[in-house]
Parts: structure tokens; C-alpha cells; sequence
């Protein structure tokens, strides 16, 4: 059956493959095998397609191996490599790269707190601006994934009683695949609708926190009982529903989507840092935790100022977000104004 294959198609997987390694080897993870269960896909070069009049036409010099149709969501330029992957509920799907042009602004061009819309991320409130709006999703989407949530433990449990390799546990396994890509699909939309609505603010400069979701979502080490023998409780249970509930509502997502949409508002796009930016206070400045009493009850120990938890931090991420400014403008004129663009990653501004 390999003859059936162009040869240019395991050119490209071996090229695919050398590039997997050369990652691992500075410091990304390991390639992985690829189950025919899960995602295929393929890496095409100029010379195995053609895109004319909304048609995808996959060819080689020896084979006409069909054509495909396909819909664009945006304007393009005709790609030299593009990637076609075919998800486990069976849908096809076309990924190529190009530059469009955009370019995001400066973040010096914010000038004040006023200007910049800072944005606190989490759980009981998916998107807090710091203009005191917040962004969620509907509740005919909730409802709906909650549906699907209860499908698809539905077909776990019947498809963890079938025989393995049988029909109707491959019949199982496809709805099963069907229901988790509609999840993922409604999460991805709330992502896009939250993005965009983040974008369209009045103000010059967008700043998020550099939450890191890998280290926030690790599961908890086992932990060793006091007799030596066997394990005592480590909290698994609680935190796999933290991990869970965090992952649902796409928070990286709506950061790296937000990134790539404020070049094409105009927006400056800042990331600072997120230690503690839940227990200083806006006003005076004064960090600790007993400054936040609930998720959403925030009192100030020591000037007592009160407001919502998830209010100050957005705030708190709009006056860091100004700071890494100005520090990135005193560093420019100290070095004749000869730098180079201001990093994202910002280190904390304050001293705790």
C-alpha cells in the first residue's frame, strides 16, 4: 500500500520528523507516535496541490488523487506548504501560514492608566476588564455543553464494557470523538467572541497576566502516608476539578487570540507578570493574602479599601502594565534612543 503513497509525502513526513527532533534536542518535548485513531494529517508542498476557484485539487507528477472543496474564513495569499489534518469525528480541515502585514503597534503610545484596558482571567468570571464589564458565555451554551458533557460520560461507560477491535465499539468511539470536538468547538467560539469584543475597546493598549496554565493544571505528587506503606490522600479529586474547570474556559486561548487580533485593531498588546496581582491593593499598593477574604471579596488591610477581587486585579494588571512603560522609556532615552522593541515577558515592578 505504500506505493499507493507519493513519494513527496514521505519526503515531507521525514521532513516533519527532523524538525521534531531538532526541537526536543533545545529543550521543546518529544516526538510523540500518532495513533490512526486521533488527528492525521499530512504536510503538502507546492508541487502535490493547486487552490483555483475554491477548489483544493491534491496531485503529483504520477497521480490524480482527487479535488476537495473548501471555504476560506478570511482573504489570502497562495501558500507554497500547507497542512491537511483529518479530526477524529471524521472532519478535513486545511492550515497554511502567511504574512499579512500587520504589525502591532507601540505600547509607548499609552500614557496613562486611562489608556490601557487591563484584563484579569479565571474561573467564576472567565474575563474581567478593568472598565468593570465582563465577558462570559452564554447560558444556552452552558447548557448545551453540559449536555454533551453528560453524553460523553454516557459513552465512556458504555464504551469501557464493549470488546475492544469490535464494530460497535468503533461506532461508540466516533460519537464519542464527535461530542468532545463539539466541545471544543463552543470553547473555541467563546475564545474568538471574547477576543474580539476585548479588541474593540476605545483604549490604545490591551495587558494581560503571563499566567502559566501548564504549571497552574500539573497534578499534585503522590504523597507517602506516615507508615511508610502505601499512599495518603493528596487532594487528586478537588484539584483534578480545579484543572478541569480551568481548561474549559480556554484562558490561553483568549490571551493568544487577543494577541493576534489587537495588530489588527491598532491595540498594543502587553503581558506582565501575575505574582500576587490577586493581593495587592490598587490604591496603596499594600500585598497580602489576607487581603482577599473570598473569590470575590477584596478588603485592604491596611487602607481599607474594598472592592470585587477580580476588579482590583484588573486594575492592578492596567498599573503594571503602565509602569513596564515607563521603565522601557527611561531604559530607551538611557541608552539614546537606540533599543530594541519592548519584551512581553515583564518582570514584577514592585518589591513585596
Amino acid at each position: 500500500w505504500m506505493r499507493e503513497i507519493p513519494a513527496e509525502v514521505f519526503r515531507n513526513g521525514c521532513y516533519r520528523y527532523r524538525r521534531a527532533v531538532i526541537k526536543c534536542a533545545q529543550g521543546a518535548g518529544a516526538p510523540q507516535r500518532k495513533s490512526r485513531a486521533g488527528t492525521q494529517s499530512a504536510l503538502l508542498t507546492k508541487e502535490l496541490f493547486e487552490i483555483r476557484d475554491g477548489k483544493l485539487k491534491i496531485k503529483s507528477r504520477m497521480m490524480n488523487l482527487g479535488i476537495v472543496r473548501w471555504v476560506p474564513h478570511r482573504e489570502y495569499e497562495p501558500p507554497n506548504m500547507v497542512s491537511i489534518s483529518q479530526g477524529p469525528d471524521g472532519k478535513w480541515f486545511i492550515g497554511f501560514s502567511f504574512d499579512d502585514g500587520a504589525k502591532p503597534p507601540k505600547p509607548e503610545m499609552a500614557q496613562s492608566e486611562d489608556e490601557i484596558l487591563g484584563v484579569d482571567l479565571g474561573i467564576a468570571n472567565a474575563v474581567y476588564k478593568s472598565d468593570g464589564k465582563t465577558i462570559h458565555p452564554s447560558e444556552q451554551s452552558i447548557a448545551r455543553y453540559q449536555t454533551r458533557e453528560r453524553r460523553a460520560k454516557i459513552l465512556q461507560r458504555r464504551m469501557a464494557k464493549q470488546q475492544r477491535n469490535s464494530t460497535n465499539r468503533r461506532k461508540n468511539k466516533k460519537r464519542l470523538a464527535t461530542v468532545r470536538a463539539r466541545q471544543a468547538n463552543a470553547r473555541r467560539d467563546f475564545a474568538h467572541k471574547a477576543s474580539f469584543q476585548l479588541c474593540q475597546t476605545k483604549r490604545k493598549a490591551i495587558a494581560f497576566e503571563n499566567i502559566r496554565l501548564t504549571n497552574m493544571t500539573r497534578r499534585p505528587k503522590p504523597k507517602l502516608s506516615e507508615s511508610g506503606t502505601g499512599f495518603a490522600p493528596n487532594g487528586a479529586r478537588a484539584k483534578a476539578g480545579l484543572n478541569k474547570a480551568l481548561l474549559n474556559q480556554s484562558l490561553g486561548l483568549i490571551r493568544s487570540l487577543s494577541r493576534q487580533k489587537a495588530a489588527k485593531f491598532g491595540k498594543a498588546f502587553i503581558v506582565v507578570e501575575a505574582a500576587r496581582s490577586s493581593q495587592e491593593c490598587r490604591r496603596c499598593h499594600f500585598t497580602s493574602p489576607d487581603n482577599r477574604k473570598s473569590q470575590a471579596e477584596f478588603i485592604c488591610q491596611a487602607c481599607g479599601h474594598t472592592d470585587h477581587a477580580d476588579h482590583n486585579s484588573s486594575h492592578i494588571i492596567a498599573q503594571r502594565a503602565l509602569d513596564l512603560i515607563r521603565q522601557e522609556l527611561t531604559a530607551h532615552a538611557c541608552r539614546g534612543g537606540h533599543c530594541p522593541p519592548m519584551t512581553q515577558e515583564a518582570p514584577p515592578v514592585r518589591k513585596w
